[in-house]
């Protein structure tokens, strides 16, 4: 058999030319290319939860700005209701204040603008002098991280002091807590300063008022001696010129009886104690009183036929001396103060503000710097003054007294020409035995009488006094022993027709229980209360405390012989 012959089979040709190194390295190409197609698939997959993380990121930036903004915009008005300035502040590189948002309604008053104010050492200039090195210690320790809170005196461009409370809160940056601002916010406190000094004052004047009515009571003791044996001595002194020269003494100590009784009135105020007297004497002695070594002189113009008044003499006098010395001040060259007095009458129709009747109208008149008519709306004011030493007392003190007598009291004024003061007191439609007195001699009477007081000179006076007017007079030093001696001398049949009783006795009873114990004793006892407290309201009404009378320390023979009329009528 023939052997049959294979054909080989022919290859299939690789496509141009494509060896197998080709081959290997177009599969490695594909399957880098699947990879980088998967990683780029992650990596847009990564970006766009990137993208949207950083939307999330970005809204809530911005949600975080807005409430931000809204918590601000809140801060702000609410210390346009509340603060009188507050202000958000960025401190920039330089030093320099960025002001982000002003609540303002302060600084205007004051004339300044917020951007005038924007570096420390302007807002320190501002500042009060003495206040400016311990702000700056303040706003040390705000870029120290601390709030701060501090008082201090804004100078404003007028050059008036404005008292405020600057608190300052550090602003934080918010990955090195490093201070990058802070916010202000400021009220104005003047009128609570103002306040509390007011307080403070009265505090120190009801002090005051203790320790004056301590003096007075004792100076006044030892006045009554002296004075009232000097008047007597004086009334049965037969030698001209030695009457001449105690009536001189006499004089010498109704200053100082006046310069005691005012110093209670500044203190004290209290009731009038009035007694009905011609006004012309007494406004004129406490007008020259307060001009004693001055250049400024008095012009007194009184007529004769002034109606009396009814008044406290001491306070009318205080008032007097308050006004006569405003109108010295405001002349410092010297100069007349014309003081005039005149009868008036108001109807009913006339004045809401006086009561219809008679009143006397006192009028001050100088002719000096005058007031600035914004000014003399509060010239009345308790502690209100235009002088650098002044207390603001005296014309509000003149004020309460006028009102409580039932008269008023007005001031008028022109700067650079004057200002007239007007006094309104009522006037009295008669006479009594104060006044009768003067004109009488006195009169001898008799009768038994108690006396009551501490101090041992003002008891053998006041014996002195009651025997020079024919009267037996038994003095006791306090009040346990005036209630033994008056029950021993009823008892026996010789009881006292009047008892003269101190009110005031340290350590032991005094005049109003002395004299209730009395009045269970007697029911009919007749007695007068005697003080050098003029301010107690027992010496202003003795009646409401079952007094017939009252007389006053220190007293001359002429007050003891008008209170034994009126006792024994």
């Amino acid at each position: 058999m023939a052997e049959k012959r294979t054909t080989p089979k022919k290859k299939k040709p690789t496509p141009c030319g494509e060896t197998p190194s080709k081959k290997r390295s177009s599969g490695e190409a594909a399957v880098r290319a699947r990879e980088l197609e998967q990683l780029v698939a992650e990596r847009t997959a990564e970006l766009e939860r990137r993208n949207r993380q950083l939307e999330k990121d970005i809204l809530l930036r911005k949600e975080a700005e807005e409430a931000l903004r809204r918590s601000e915009e809140r801060y702000r008005i609410l210390s346009e209701l509340t603060m009188d300035s507050a202000s958000s502040i960025m401190l920039l590189p330089d030093g320099r204040f960025h002001r982000e948002w002003v609540a303002d309604k302060l600084f205007r008053e004051y004339g300044y603008d917020p951007s005038e104010v924007d570096t420390l050492e302007k807002w320190i200039g501002m500042l009060h002098p003495d206040d400016r090195e311990m702000a700056k210690k303040g706003f040390a320790e705000v870029l120290s991280g601390r709030t701060v809170s501090r008082e201090g005196r804004i100078i404003d461009k007028k050059g008036q002091q404005h008292w405020i409370v600057n608190t300052i809160y550090p602003r934080f940056d918010g990955h090195s807590r490093r201070v990058i601002g802070f916010i202000s916010a400021v009220r104005e406190i003047t009128e609570r300063k103002q306040m509390l000094d007011s307080i403070q004052r009265i505090q120190n004047l009801d002090r005051l008022a203790v320790l004056s009515g301590g003096i007075a009571h004792d100076f006044n003791n030892l006045l009554s001696a002296m004075f009232g044996y000097v008047d007597m001595a004086r009334t049965v002194a037969t030698d001209d010129r030695m009457r001449q020269l105690l009536e001189k003494a006499l004089q010498s100590f109704d200053r100082a009886r006046d310069l005691t009784q005012q110093l209670l009135t500044f203190a004290k105020g209290g009731i009038p104690h009035k007694r009905i007297a011609p006004l012309g004497p007494v406004v004129q002695h406490a007008a020259e009183f307060s001009l004693a070594g001055s250049t400024v002189r008095c012009c007194c113009d009184f007529p004769g036929d002034l109606w009396l008044c009814d008044f406290d003499q001491n306070h009318i006098g205080q008032v007097v001396s308050n006004l006569v010395l405003n109108a010295k001040e405001a002349m410092p060259r010297g100069g007349v103060i014309e003081m005039a007095a005149e009868n008036h009458v108001v109807v009913a129709e006339d004045d809401p503000s006086l009561r219809k009747g008679k009143y006397i109208k006192l009028t001050v008149r100088d002719r000096g710097t005058g007031i600035a008519k914004d000014v003399l709306p509060r010239i009345f004011d308790p502690f209100f003054t235009t002088k650098p030493k002044g207390s603001g007392l005296g014309l509000a003190i003149s004020h309460s007294i006028i009102r409580k007598h039932g008269g008023r009291i007005d001031a008028e004024s022109e700067p650079g020409v004057g200002t007239v003061f007007t006094v309104y007191l009522p006037a009295s439609d008669g006479e009594t035995s104060a006044v009768i007195a003067e004109r009488e001699p006195l009169l001898k009477r008799s009768g038994r009488v108690l006396v009551m007081d501490d101090d041992a000179a003002i008891r053998d006076l006041a014996v002195e006094m009651l025997s020079s007017l024919g009267f037996t007079a038994v003095a006791v030093p306090n009040g346990s022993e005036a209630i033994e001696r008056y029950a021993e001398e009823m008892r026996s049949g010789t009881p006292f027709d009047a008892v003269l009783l101190d009110l005031t006795m340290p350590g032991d009873v005094g005049g109003v229980d002395t004299l209730e114990a009395l009045r269970a004793i007697d029911p009919a006892v007749v007695a007068a209360a005697s003080s050098g407290y003029s301010e107690d309201p027992v010496m202003a009404s003795p009646a409401q405390y079952g007094f017939r009378e009252s007389l006053r320390k220190p007293y001359r023979l002429r007050d003891m012989a008008e209170l034994m009329s009126r006792l024994f009528v």
